[in-house]
């Protein structure tokens, strides 16, 4: 019917698909979160028999029934779709009657409403028992199908499957016509390629530290203690003494108490992930101990990703490499008066006797000479024939095909009179005469195809890339910039605007760029002292100084007036980057240069206001607190300084930006590169080009370095509590649990370590994975703080081994290189197996027995050796050459043979170009 016309389009099936999986999604997480809570009144001793818990149980079921309903529309619309795509692709004819059989044959659909279907209906309640080396537990039910319910969580891993494949246009069509199946596996490589990976990796490590943490903890908890003093409990069992005091070894006993703490679960599932593994929360289950396995085994995996993500990330892409061949070239022409002028100074010295300086005494005529050919050789090259070697193949493609186009038309224009002649003799048999005229015209007519029409035009086009522009190309950019220059110039001087000569670096993009680091380098400096002084008040008071002493006051003064001067040059940075960004659409756009930039253009950037109020916040004079956080079952309270000072911390990242603009400028001509190849040329591109080569095992070093001092400090003011300094004046500071904590069932009286070095060694033991498990975070902001560290870890590890194998591939020169010893080495091989082939036949014929070296060698190998060897020792000079080596020649032929068949080409259409101009 017509109602039923979706059922052909590919297109319409495949969104209801998506919608169905959406739906199933959506009911099988309704179930799961109804399953949790009905789990979770029971840990908090809710009889099971409760109403509450038997509606959640109910309205779970009715989810998990709609749930298996989209997964059934999911496996229909399957079916159809299989129909639709063997329509097309194959012609067999659509039927769009899909019965039901059809679905419920398939297993996979079998097999995930068995995972979706399991669930505990309303009124139904037992406890499973089980005992393993010699304690006894038992389960509640709620929890067990609570712990099968997560399982679905793949739905919604489905759903975002389903959205990646959304974005790309045309993928069935793009995946018919390149014999590809773009499905679930595509959406996976997608996922995880490039930087956004790091957030996705993120966000499923996030993901499996929540379930496998719900699993661990479910896994831990006994039911024999889920209830009430003097409820007896279902299984008699519960009230013998291993059921109470358990051992994990039959030789050291604890009292099994339940962690009804979720965080306590996930942070017992990322110690464990991470591999660091304190020992301060350890499994004393065998499910826990699975739950922790599949925890170690996760992390493995995600740091897998994150070191293969990270390292296909700092590849350079092809424009990015030839946007880097460029700067090259301008560096060296920038250092090619320098060479020459140093190699004068030294022949010159030389040849008067004069005394050289120490720098001229460390060189070498002859190296100097070779070292400035080699810049002078690499500087003249041409911008086009400075590509990677995925844009040189993609001219040298372009090229060919212009070739044989160009090959094509002059064939038909040396074959037209015999053509014709053909054509003539043809419609002469027929009875057709044609005259010496009609002949011309016709061979006129054969000549004038498309390819001779068209070949000119394309010639003239070669060589060109979207990323790369021809020299004719860049003197017509430049003129017309000029004009539009003068254009602007014109427009002011009519306007009678001579305020803009009173500041002419307004218009100068490269003094603009000078004064936006300065800037920058001023702001960090300024809030580096201002946090240098926010920790000197930090230190005093945490040795007993009281928050009103003169000193602490005069540190905060200070840092009031290093954060004004901050946000004042934050404000500056931001007004000349808005400046500078009209500076740059004025000179690659041409738009009209408004030097005059207004208070609301630059207060407009929410990024603005975001560093001000992050740079803004501090503890001014006269302001103090404490801020008191009840952390698992104890108290711990918090200066005010101590929190200020860690806010002020964060103010480093102003290093990073003096960093990186120091980076940017020792790139010569940087913008006007980044408009020729395209390329941004930005903070990203500065940590590929740190990141890139041996120097970047310095960096990471540094990196970790500073990540491992900063964490230090955040961890030991997590782990001080103002309870015990002598200026805390805060009323929960009596609670006896401000001072007596307990940790893991194990009572202590808490201390403050100040010692930075023990917070050191805490951060870097975590940070590398060890964790010994003598120093352990106690608080819920220290356990954060070693977290993000065992992350830094992570990231650094997986950056360091990506740096590397981006450093040990052989460039391209060192490839040829290495071929050539490999030749050398042939030929040197080849005499000693000559000689052995040689021995070998002439003992055999003389019947003389061979020596002991000589018995185990096989003449047939050794013949085949032989050939293999002299293959590679009568290797040219030419097919040594790495591969880019070997590209770049192959386009500089192209580019010869091109420009000669151009020539070719205006020789052949020059009489009738001649004709036209007349």
């Amino acid at each position: 019917g017509k109602g039923d016309d979706w059922k052909r389009s590919r297109e319409k099936v495949d969104a209801k698909m998506r919608r169905a999986n959406l739906f199933s999604a959506v009911f099988g997480s309704l179930g799961l979160v109804c399953a949790v809570c009905q789990n979770e009144l029971v840990v908090l001793n809710v009889p099971s028999s409760a109403v509450s818990i038997n509606i959640l149980k109910a309205f779970n079921s009715l989810m998990t029934l709609l749930a298996i309903g989209g997964i059934y529309r999911t496996y229909y619309l399957h079916v159809l779709f299989t129909r639709i795509m063997m329509h097309l692709t194959r012609g067999h004819d659509l039927y769009t009657d899909v019965k039901m059989k059809e679905v419920l044959q398939n297993k996979n659909f079998w097999l995930e409403v068995l995972v979706c279907a399991v669930h505990l209906p309303p009124f139904c309640s037992v406890t499973v028992s089980s005992e393993w080396q010699f304690n006894f537990m038992t389960h509640s039910s709620e929890t067990v199908f609570a712990v099968i319910n997560t399982s679905r969580v793949y739905l919604v891993c489905r759903c975002f499957a389903d959205w990646t494949l959304s974005m790309l246009p045309k993928r069935h069509t793009i995946a018919t016509y390149a014999d590809l199946h773009i499905g679930y596996g595509f959406a996976f490589k997608r996922v995880f390629t490039g930087l956004a990976a790091v957030i996705y990796i993120a966000l499923i490590w996030f993901l499996s530290l929540v379930v496998v943490g719900y699993w661990y903890r479910a896994s831990e908890l006994t039911a024999c203690q889920l209830y009430d003093e003097g409820v007896t409990p279902d299984d008699p069992r519960c009230l013998e003494e291993n059921a109470v005091v358990w051992s994990m070894d039959n030789r050291n006993f604890f009292t099994k108490v339940n962690d009804l703490y979720m965080w306590n679960a996930v942070w017992a599932t990322f110690i464990t992930s991470t591999t660091v593994g304190y020992g301060d929360l350890v499994p004393t289950t065998l499910f826990s101990r699975a739950c922790a396995a599949i925890s170690a085994l996760a992390g493995l995996v995600l740091a897998a990703l994150l070191t293969a993500a990270l390292e296909q990330s700092l590849q350079w892409t092809p424009n990015e490499l030839s946007a880097l061949l460029v700067l090259e070239r301008e560096k060296a022409r920038f250092a090619l008066d320098d060479k020459a002028a140093l190699l004068i100074q030294l022949w010159w010295r030389t040849f008067k006797g004069k005394r050289l300086s120490r720098r001229q005494r460390n060189q070498d005529a002859k190296d100097l000479l070779l070292d400035l050919r080699t810049t002078r050789a690499f500087s003249q090259q041409e911008v086009e024939d400075l590509g990677a070697d995925s844009l040189k193949i993609s001219q040298i493609a372009q090229r060919c095909k212009m070739v044989k186009d160009a090959a094509d038309a002059m064939l038909e224009r040396v074959f037209a009179a015999d053509v014709a002649r053909e054509i003539a003799a043809k419609q002469g048999e027929r009875g057709f005469e044609m005259d010496v005229e009609d002949t011309r015209q016709l061979s006129t007519l054969v000549a004038e195809t498309e390819f001779a029409s068209n070949v000119t035009g394309r010639i003239q086009g070669l060589g060109r890339t979207p990323s790369m522009l021809s020299a004719e190309a860049m003197v017509k950019v430049k003129e017309e910039v000029g004009a539009m220059e003068e254009r602007v110039r014109q427009m002011r001087e009519k306007n009678g605007r001579n305020w803009t000569t009173e500041f002419p670096w307004r218009r100068n993009r490269a003094v603009l760029d000078r004064m936006i680091f300065q800037t920058n380098l001023l702001a960090a400096l300024t809030s580096f002292v201002g946090t240098a002084f926010a920790m000197v008040q930090t230190e005093l008071v945490y040795r007993d100084y009281l928050v009103d002493h003169p000193t602490i006051e005069v540190c905060k003064a200070l840092n009031s007036a290093c954060t004004v001067a901050t946000l004042v040059l934050l404000y500056r940075y931001y007004w000349l980057s808005t400046l500078f960004s009209r500076v740059q659409s004025h000179l690659q756009r041409g738009s009209q240069l408004d030097e005059r930039v207004g208070h609301a253009s630059v207060l407009s950037d929410a990024t603005l206001w975001i560093e001000l109020l992050l740079c803004a916040v501090h503890l001014p004079p006269t302001f103090t607190f404490e801020l008191p956080l009840s952390n698992l079952d104890y108290v711990v309270v918090y200066r005010g300084e101590a929190i200020m000072c860690c806010v002020n911390t964060l103010r480093i990242y102003l290093l990073w930006r003096v960093m990186a603009g120091y980076i940017l400028s020792q790139l010569p001509r940087r913008h006007t590169v980044s408009l020729l190849t395209r390329v941004k040329l930005g903070k990203f591109f500065a940590i590929k080009k740190l990141l890139n080569g041996w120097n970047s095992l310095l960096y990471i070093v540094v990196f970790w370095a500073l990540t491992t001092v900063f964490f230090a400090y955040w961890f030991r003011a997590g782990e001080v509590t103002s309870c015990l300094l002598a200026s805390s004046t805060h009323p929960r500071c009596e609670d006896r649990t401000a001072r007596e904590w307990i940790l893991n069932d194990t009572p202590f009286e808490k201390t403050n370590d100040i010692s930075m070095w023990s917070a050191l060694w805490v951060i870097f033991i975590t940070s590398t994975g060890v964790g010994y498990g003598d120093l352990i975070p106690t608080t819920h902001l220290s356990r954060l703080v070693a977290s993000i560290a065992a992350i830094t870890g992570i990231v650094g590890a997986s950056l360091l081994t990506a740096s590397l194998s981006n450093a040990i591939h052989f460039t391209a020169a060192e490839l040829g290189a290495d071929l050539l010893v490999s030749r050398e080495q042939a030929r040197i091989d080849l005499r000693t197996i000559s000689a052995n082939i040689i021995q070998i036949w002439w003992r055999t014929r003389a019947g003389k027995r061979p020596p002991k070296a000589q018995k185990a060698l096989d003449p047939y190998r050794l013949m085949m050796l032989f050939r293999r060897t002299r293959v590679t020792a009568q290797l040219d000079l030419e097919d040594c050459a790495g591969t880019s080596q070997k590209i770049e020649a192959i386009a500089q032929r192209t580019k010869y043979i091109c420009r000669g068949v151009d020539a070719l080409v205006e020789q052949f259409w020059a009489e009738e170009r001649a004709e036209n101009t007349s």
